[in-house]
């Protein structure tokens, strides 16, 4: 959690040699230092961002079928720029590609952004923007429309001089990652519109007249854009809001705007169209409190307020220095300001855990482990956890672990469950029909028997456990016994028994399914009733129950 906390404010202290030397070469190691760490975090998070997983599926989903290009638009609702990059990372080793295709997305979604920040006045402040109005966020969570909306933000020059044939053209090349960027063109042409009171009176009328209506309008401008987009009626994506928090920031960007250009803006060339571009933000972000889905619609014209801002107040700063006698910069006061409330701003949404990217995550260190709680409730720590998170909190010293494969021949590993299996000496991605039993003590690897015919392994532990482990890959079972009780489940996976050496007994017993995206976790009802087990305090109605044999 720390490192959203920390690079906002590197991103600005690292940009103060910048306001005495404007260098290229310094701009850019500046650049290349502050969007390559947002790089590095975006390629190799892992599980983090509510479409993380969502995405891993689509890949494999493509993977598995392999579908055309129109059949991946139709069936799989992926649109065509999307569909080659995807096309290409699968032409990769199974292993490196979901990271290969994190990779390209934050590539895509950072170096736009990155060349247009890099020519503006104020890098920093843009970037620091950047960070805190939620855009990094974003490019972790919905990196469809990130990468949509840094292509669409390429089209900045062409806004300031009123270029439309080439606003347009943007706008449909960011379509070809997310269909949504084309919501640029219509807020595009009606910016246009010169700014004053009379045309934002007329604005604010009409905006709460569909305000009030919004519900039955969006439901039926959903139903008429696309099939797919008819999904979210009646979801909560629709039926519910953002906490109303969340327009604050919006709101202040837009008043700004509004005295930047009666004052000291309407010398900037374009600057009208960014103020309305503001104020629309902000109009769209009132809707996100009624309707969640509204919110993504306001990245292709929000994003643009991270220069668009910086300028203005630098108008502002120019304004005030000619001033004569003692006075208050009022372009320095209010840049500080905004930078503490977009800091507040970043703060508010780190506690409300927004995009599903709290804490961060990466494939190195994918958890961090509460070694009190799982001394105290270790059960509680592995039930129902996801495969890579299991995989890196049974690596720990006074535990031992066994591992068995049933022989799923579809089951391929990722990168990042490669790094937690080499623990047990599982060094290779396992394919086809090969059976396997590995055990890791105290951390270490210990045993690991694979070959092509079934294996077998038995041992006694603690002078109390009789264990026989079982693996036929060919015949799709394994078992793992102890004292005549069976753990595995007669279904493809790879299961776990886990011992805790120092109050010698079963901590947990379960499998995961590996022949899906989401290594969905499976037991039975053995495991269910652990507690009663040898080794747990109601050793007496576990007999009782029948589940253990005296």
């Amino acid at each position: 959690m720390t490192i959203y906390y920390v690079l906002p404010i590197l991103t600005l202290l690292l940009g103060i040699p910048l306001l005495f030397n404007k260098s290229k070469p310094l701009r850019l190691g500046y650049i290349t230092l502050v969007f390559g760490t947002m790089f590095v975090m975006n390629s190799l998070r892992y599980g983090i961002g509510y479409d993380y997983y969502h995405y891993q599926m689509l890949l494999d989903k493509y993977t598995v079928n392999d579908y055309g290009m129109v059949e991946m638009f139709t069936k799989v609702g992926s649109e065509p720029l999307y569909t080659i990059l995807m096309k290409l990372v699968i032409l990769l080793p199974y292993p490196v590609r979901y990271l290969t295709l994190n990779a390209a997305t934050a590539l895509i979604t950072y170096l736009p952004v990155a060349s247009v920040v890099s020519k503006e006045r104020f890098p920093q402040v843009s970037t620091f923007m950047y960070i805190c109005l939620t855009f990094f966020y974003t490019s972790m969570n919905f990196t469809r429309q990130a990468m949509a909306a840094s292509l669409v933000f390429l089209s900045l020059g062409a806004i300031r001089n009123k270029k439309h044939w080439q606003v347009v053209l943007f706008a449909f090349i960011g379509a070809l990652f997310h269909f949504s960027a084309l919501v640029l063109i219509p807020i595009y042409f009606i910016s246009l519109i010169k700014p004053s009171w009379k045309f934002y009176s007329v604005a604010g009328v009409l905006s709460a007249a569909v305000f009030v209506f919004s519900d039955k309008l969006i439901k039926f401008a959903l139903s008429l854009v696309d099939t797919r987009y008819s999904l979210y009626i009646d979801s909560p994506f629709l039926t519910r809001g953002l906490s109303v928090y969340y327009i604050i920031i919006p709101l202040l960007i837009a008043v700004l705007h509004i005295i930047i250009y009666f004052t000291a803006g309407k010398e900037i060339k374009g600057y009208g169209i960014f103020t309305n571009f503001a104020l629309i933000s902000a109009v769209i972000w009132i809707f996100s409190v009624k309707h969640l889905i509204v919110e993504r619609f306001s990245i292709y014209i929000y994003i643009f307020m991270i220069v668009s801002l910086p300028e203005g107040l630098g108008a502002l700063y120019d304004r005030s220095r000619k001033k004569e006698g003692f006075h208050i910069n009022s372009g320095v006061i209010l840049t500080a300001v905004y930078c503490l409330l977009f800091y507040g701003y970043n703060d508010y949404t780190i506690t409300q855990q927004a995009h599903g990217v709290f804490p961060y995550h990466s494939i190195i260190s994918p958890y961090t482990i509460n070694k009190k709680r799982l001394d105290i409730r270790p059960r509680d720590c592995y039930f129902n956890v996801p495969f890579l998170q299991f995989l890196h909190t049974i690596d720990r010293e006074n535990c031992t672990v066994f591992a068995v494969n049933s022989g799923t021949s579809n089951e391929k590993f990722r990168i990042e469950e490669l790094i937690g299996l080499s623990r047990f000496g599982i060094q290779n991605d396992v394919y086809g029909l090969n059976s396997y039993i590995a055990c890791i003590t105290d951390g270490k690897p210990a045993i690991c028997f694979k070959d092509t015919q079934p294996v077998e392994f038995s041992t006694n532990l603690y002078e109390k456990y009789d264990i026989t482990l079982k693996s036929d890959a060919a015949g799709g079972t394994a078992s793992m016994i102890v004292n005549d009780v069976e753990f595995a489940l007669p279904q493809h996976a790879m299961y776990f028994l886990v011992f805790d050496n120092n109050k010698q007994m079963i901590i947990t017993a379960q499998g995961y399914d590996l022949s899906t995206s989401e290594r969905i976790c499976i037991n039975n009802d053995v495991f269910n009733m652990l507690e009663y087990y040898p080794g747990f305090e109601d050793y007496e109605s576990g007999l009782e129950l029948g589940l253990i044999e005296d």
